[in-house]
Parts: structure tokens; sequence; C-alpha cells
């Protein structure tokens, strides 16, 4: 797709998923990724080395640190280090003035079990309460492609079966969500227990910061061998069900977003003369990202305060600046992208084939450098591959007292049609010292098939029988990331007026 037509797709996304002034977008505009069903399906439930690497190398390209537009994913930093050094530095605050500190935790059985270990999850309210509020923002994400589609159509046709036809059954789709939300979703009673949680923070601080503290031991809850703190995606089995939804871009519709987008975006554009393309589509899908270790309450919570410059997250700014600005919060999948062209009679299928070849420092929004990418060979991650296998290290330490992971240098991939690429590419340690464990998979990389017998002694697996060659996986069943929803960070610290320190 030529620049023109990137334009109009990016300018329609912004509309589409970031229609919150809390939200941005970010685009994979430095390298496309795409996965295969398979290599998405086991992100939750890792089962063997490549399954951990798979996992491993997808963490780090949903916890890098976004920015701006531009995706700039291996960096030196995710968001585990960050989240890591805020509850390992700040200084948190002993209570409300005038206030003794004491009282309740503010935890709720409406909003987590907890374990015998102290770990905790979800409840089962709350878990109604994100998988009906995700079903509303789909509904109103599309409702918001197809406004977009009807209203911007230069067909008149298709304008009328918009109002008349299109817009009242999507009303009516996302009226019947929002009233789901409400009743099954639990959402006043989950909201109130939300607030009342926060107002508990800030009655007795240091019982808050110790929750969030216990529930996210670097020593424990990183996969330190293998470099990553687990990270999903909620529907964990979305790649194989029926709810993907449809994206489409006209011609008329493409003129229309290529004018009003803002001059930040059109800087790429040498002209707007238009486009050779008539029209795009695509089914897709936005999928929550699921860290059971992360809690964004513990980041933007007004009970800390700290001088130390590298726990500045944001300043709150458009664009902002500190270390931290926001975090991926959900990204956008699509598959069987099609495109028409106008002097072709037929439709010209481009599946999954979406590459980005904007000026991606054109469009940066701050001065940043942005790494040239290097290319290189790596060898595609199997099933059946004997280990040691290939894998993505980006850290080589964990610095126990100062939790804080030291990275090795990381460049960035180039990325065609792979399951995962890895990064950076070494071989596992042969020698495991300790299980590679963390409380939120359960598991250890010493009793993967083929593993470790012991903790302490090398990797020698048994040799796997011959297995003949996979079959080829069709081109039409994988999977690309079209953006990054990105949670934008207010000014963090930023601690309340009134309450008392050290």
């Amino acid at each position: 797709m030529d620049a023109y037509v990137q334009v109009a797709l990016i300018e329609k996304a912004r509309r589409v998923f970031a229609a919150d002034s809390s939200i941005f977008l970010s685009f994979p505009l430095l390298s496309p990724l795409t996965f295969t069903p398979q290599a998405l399906a086991v992100l939750s439930t890792p089962a063997s080395v490549a399954d951990y690497a798979a996992a491993a190398d997808f963490a780090r390209i949903v916890n890098f640190l976004p920015r701006d537009m531009v995706a700039s994913i291996g960096g030196e930093s995710y968001l585990w280090n960050v989240y890591a050094d805020v509850l390992a530095r700040a200084d948190v605050a002993d209570g409300i003035v005038g206030e003794a500190g004491q009282g309740s935790s503010g935890g709720s059985t409406l909003l987590h079990d907890v374990a015998p270990d102290g770990t905790q999850t979800d409840a089962a309210p709350y878990r109604d309460y994100r998988q009906y509020r995700d079903a509303w923002i789909m509904a109103r994400e599309d409702y918001g492609a197809h406004k977009l589609t009807g209203e911007l159509a230069d067909n008149p046709d298709a304008r009328q079966h918009w109002t008349d036809v299109e817009e009242p059954a999507l009303r009516a789709a996302l009226a019947k969500a929002e009233a789901d939300w409400k009743t099954l979703g639990h959402r006043d009673e989950i909201e109130a227990a939300l607030q009342a949680e926060s107002y508990a923070a800030l009655n007795n601080p240091r019982a808050r910061w110790e929750q969030w503290a216990s529930a996210f031991n670097p020593d424990i809850d990183l996969l330190t061998e293998v470099g990553y703190a687990p990270t999903s995606l909620s529907p964990k089995d979305f790649t194989g069900d029926t709810a993907w939804l449809q994206f489409d871009l006209s011609a008329g519709e493409m003129a229309s977003l290529v004018h009003d987008a803002p001059a930040a975006l059109k800087v790429v554009l040498d002209d707007d003369g238009g486009s050779t393309i008539d029209h795009v589509s695509f089914d897709y899908r936005s999928v929550a990202v699921v860290r059971p270790w992360f809690q964004s309450n513990a980041l933007t919570s007004r009970i800390w305060r700290s001088s130390d410059p590298d726990l500045a997250l944001s300043d709150g700014e458009d664009p902002p600046s500190g270390a931290c600005p926001g975090y991926v919060s959900a990204v956008v999948f699509i598959r069987n992208l099609k495109v028409t062209f106008r002097a072709a009679t037929t439709t010209t299928p481009v599946i999954n084939n979406l590459r980005f070849t904007l000026a991606a420092d054109r469009l940066t929004r701050r001065d940043l450098r942005i790494e040239p990418m290097q290319a290189r060979q790596v060898a595609p991650l199997s099933e059946t591959a004997a280990v040691p296998v290939t894998v993505q290290r980006a850290f080589s330490r964990l610095d126990i007292q100062s939790l804080r992971m030291a990275p090795t240098v990381a460049t960035q991939p180039s990325v065609q049609h792979v399951a995962f690429r890895p990064a950076v590419t070494t071989q596992l340690n042969p020698t495991i010292r300790r299980p590679v464990v963390s409380r939120h998979l359960g598991t250890s990389l010493s009793t993967f098939p083929g593993g470790a017998q012991s903790v302490n002694e090398p990797l020698n697996p048994t040799p796997q029988p011959t297995q003949p060659p996979p079959q080829p996986t069709q081109q039409h069943d994988d999977i690309s990331i079209l953006a990054f929803i990105c949670k934008r960070l207010p000014r963090v610290p930023d601690p309340m007026p009134d309450l008392r320190w050290n």
C-alpha cells in the first residue's frame, strides 16, 4: 500500500480505537509483526521450551514503553523494569494528615481472590465485569468503524444504507452491550468496589503498597532464565472464534480521512494526489493484554512520590515526557487483508502482508533517536526442536537489591512472516541453576519435555524421534498487528497534597 492509503488507515484506526483522550495508538512502522494462531495460543499456557521462547518474545513486544505513534520495540527497558523500580524505590506516604492511618486495606471479595501464598487473582465478578466491558468496547469499535465508512462514502446509496439499515442495527447492538455490562457485568458494584479500594489506599497507604509489592517479586515472578514477565491475551482463544469484525476503507473515505488528518500524520506525504487503490478490507479484533503481575493503580496512585528522575514516569503533557508515558493495554490484530486496485476488475488479495512503509522519523512526535533495523537470520521456532534452542534473552542478570534487570543490547527484528522472531538470540544456558518458575504460570523449565532432570544438571535431552516435516501453514490463517492500543499515564508521580510523610 502506498503512503496515501497508509495515512488514511492510521487516521481511521485512531478515530475508531483511540476515541478516549486517555488512549493513543502506536503502530509497528519499523518492522511488521505477523504471527500464527498456534504461536498466540500458547502464550498463557506454555508447555515446552519453544513455547516459552515464543511467549518471551511476545512479552517483550507488548511490554515496550510507547511514547508516540511509532512503536519502537526492542529497547533496553520494559514495563516490568519500570514497575519493579517504582515498587522498590518509591517514597510511600504514612497516611492522611490528621488521621491515624489505620483501617481496611481495601481488599474486596468482588475484586480479588487471595491464594494461600498471598497471590491475588481476579474474582469471578471482576472477570465478568472485564468480559462484558470488553464486549461493549468491541461494539463501540464496530459502530465507529461502520459509521466512518457509511458517512464518508462517495456513493449516495451506500450512505443511505448506513442511515436506514446499518446504523439502527449497530446502535441497538451497542445499547445491548452496555446493558449487559451493567447487569451481567456487575458494573455499578465493581466500580464502587474499585473506588472504595482507591480510598482505602489513601487511608492506609503503606498497607496497600505492601499488597502491590508482595504481588510482584521479580525474584519469583520474572522468568529470569528466559528473561520476561508472563504476558498473555484475553480472550486467549480469540484466533479461532467467529467474533472478528470487518474493517473497510473505500476511496471516498480515504480522501476525507487524509484531508482531515492532523499535520503530524500528513507530514509523511510528499503529495496528496490520491492512490490507485480503490478499497481495502480486513477482519480485526482488539484483544486485551493480560499481565497477572501488574497493577496499573500502583503507578497512578497518589500515595507515592520520588525525587529520582528515573521514577518521573510522565509529566502528563502532550506530547508527554518521562520514563514511562504509557503502556500497551490492548492489541489490534488483523487477518484476511484484501486490496482492490482501481484498474483491476477483481479483488487482489494481499493476505496478511501488512507492511507500513512510512518514514517513521517524520512521524515521531518528539526528539527520539530511532536506531536502524539490523537484518539477521533467525531459525523458526518449532514444537519438535531439540533443546537447547535459540531464544531471546533481553537480560543477563537480576540485581535483587535494586530489583532492576540489567539488559543486554537489543536490536530491532527484521520480521516478515514468522511465528515469533526474537530481537536478541543466544543459546539457552546449558545449566539451569534454579527452576525457571513464575507463580503466574506455576511451572518450571526443569519440567519441560527434554528439559533438565534437576535444577543443577545440564540440559541433556533425549533424542527426539524423527518427525515428518510439518505442513506449511496456510497463509490466510496468519495474523498481523495493526496497532497497539496504549493507555496514557497522567502526571506520575502526583502525590495528594494532604498526605503525611516520614
